[in-house]
C-alpha cells in the first residue's frame, strides 16, 4: 500500500495525507477524519526513513538550528569549481534565511569512511548531494537520510532531484543559432556518456531539425570510455584534436556550433585556431555553463547558457526542508530549473589579441 493509494481513495493530495500522518496543521477536520479512517481501513503503515536521533520537524520554526550537509560526491567538482562555488553560495544563503546550519564537505573517493563525522554519526538532519558515485555501500548509507540530488547522472534510484534544465539549454542554444541565420549546425559533445550532456545534445538536435536545419554531432567513439570524474583532460584533448582536424576538412562545414560546457569550449578554441578556423568569424559558437573562469580567456567571448546553478541550490534547500516536514511525500520527484541565455558582459583577458587569420583563402562560413 502506497501513500498515493490513500490520497486517491480520499480524493486529496499526497501532501494532505502526509500532513494528517504527521499531525500537521492545514487540513480540515472532515478531511483529516476521512484520511485517518482510510489509513486504518487500508492498513497503511507509514514508511520511516529517518535515522534514530534525528528529530521530526513539525513546523518551520523547528528548522532553526538544524544542520544539513552539502556533499560533493566524487572528484567531478574539481573541473567545475565555478559551479560548485555558486552552489555553496545558493545553499548557504537559502539555509541562512531558514536558520539552518550547513556543513560543506568533499568526498572525492566515494567511501563511507570519507564522510564527515557529523554525517557518519547521524548528526545532520538531511543531505544535499552534488556529483555522482556508483559505490553501492555509500549510496545505501546516504539513503538513510532525507536527501536531495543536484545532478542528472547519478545512479541513485531514490531521492528528490533538483536539476539544471539541460533539455531547455539545448533548445535555447539551437534557437540562438537559428535566429542568427545558421542552417547547418554542429553539437560538440566531449562526454556523450553523461546524462546531462546527452540531454543537451538531444534537445539541440531535435529543435534544430524541427526548424529545418541540418545537424552534425562532433564526437569520437573513444570518448565513450572517458568519464568526467577521471579529471583527466589529457585523455580528452587528443580525441578533440583529431575530431577537429576531420571537422576542418569537411567540404560543407557547419557554420554554427553548440559546445556543451564552457570548460570544453576553452579547450576547443586553440584547437580550432590551430587548423585555421577562427571562432566567431569562421564559426559561430554558443557555449554552456556561464563559468567566467573559462570564458574570460577566450576572444571573442561566446554567448553561453546560464544553467541557473544558484536557483538549483536554493530550490534544493527548500525541497530538503520540505522533506523534513513531510517525510511521507513521494521521494521520486524531479524539479527542473529554467536556464537563461547570457550575452557575455565580461572582458577578455587580452581584448586586443585577434584570432589568427585562416590560411589558404576565405574560410568565413558564418
Amino acid at each position: 500500500m502506497a501513500l498515493e493509494d490513500i490520497a486517491k481513495a480520499a480524493g486529496v493530495s499526497t501532501a494532505t495525507v502526509s500532513r494528517v500522518i504527521n499531525d500537521q496543521p492545514g487540513v480540515s477536520n472532515e478531511r483529516a477524519s476521512r484520511v485517518r479512517a482510510l489509513i486504518k481501513e487500508m492498513k497503511y503503515e507509514p514508511k520511516r526513513r529517518r535515522r534514530s536521533g534525528v528529530q521530526l520537524v513539525r513546523n518551520a520554526r523547528q528548522l532553526k538550528g538544524l544542520t544539513i550537509a552539502l556533499l560533493a560526491v566524487g572528484p567531478g567538482y574539481q573541473l567545475h569549481t565555478g559551479h560548485f562555488v555558486r552552489t555553496i553560495e545558493g545553499v548557504t544563503a537559502a539555509a541562512s534565511r531558514l536558520g539552518v546550519n550547513v556543513i560543506v564537505y568533499a568526498v572525492p573517493d566515494c567511501r563511507v569512511e570519507a564522510l564527515p563525522p557529523a554525517v557518519r554519526h547521524g548528526q545532520v538532519a538531511g543531505l544535499l548531494l552534488a556529483g555522482d558515485t556508483d559505490n553501492e555501500e555509500l549510496l545505501e548509507f546516504l539513503n538513510r537520510f532525507p536527501h536531495i540530488w543536484l545532478t542528472t547522472h547519478t545512479t541513485a534510484k531514490t531521492g528528490v532531484r533538483v536539476l539544471m534544465g539541460n533539455a531547455e539549454a539545448g533548445r535555447r542554444a539551437a534557437q540562438y543559432l537559428l535566429e542568427a541565420g545558421h542552417r547547418h549546425l554542429c553539437c560538440f559533445n566531449p562526454l556523450p556518456m553523461l546524462g546531462n550532456f546527452r540531454r543537451r545534445q538531444e534537445s539541440f538536435v531535435d529543435h534544430a531539425r524541427k526548424n529545418g536545419a541540418r545537424t552534425f554531432v562532433l564526437k569520437s567513439p573513444e570518448w565513450l570510455h572517458v568519464r568526467e570524474n577521471d579529471r583527466s583532460l589529457q585523455r580528452i584533448v587528443p580525441h578533440l584534436e583529431a575530431a577537429i582536424v576531420q571537422f576542418a576538412a569537411m567540404e560543407d562545414r557547419p557554420t554554427g556550433m553548440f559546445c556543451l560546457s564552457d570548460l570544453y569550449t576553452a579547450c576547443l578554441y586553440p584547437v580550432l585556431q590551430d587548423v585555421g578556423i577562427r571562432p566567431g568569424p569562421d564559426l559561430a559558437i554558443i557555449s554552456c555553463g556561464n563559468e567566467h573562469a573559462y570564458l574570460m580567456a577566450l576572444n571573442p567571448i561566446p554567448p553561453t547558457i546560464d544553467l541557473g546553478v544558484d536557483s538549483v541550490a536554493r530550490h534544493a534547500v527548500e525541497q530538503l526542508t520540505r522533506r523534513l516536514q513531510f517525510p511521507e511525500e513521494d521521494d521520486r520527484v524531479t524539479l527542473s530549473i529554467e536556464p537563461s541565455l547570457v550575452e557575455s558582459d565580461i572582458r577578455p583577458l587580452n581584448p586586443r589579441a585577434a584570432a589568427p587569420k585562416a590560411e589558404g583563402g576565405d574560410n568565413n562560413h558564418a
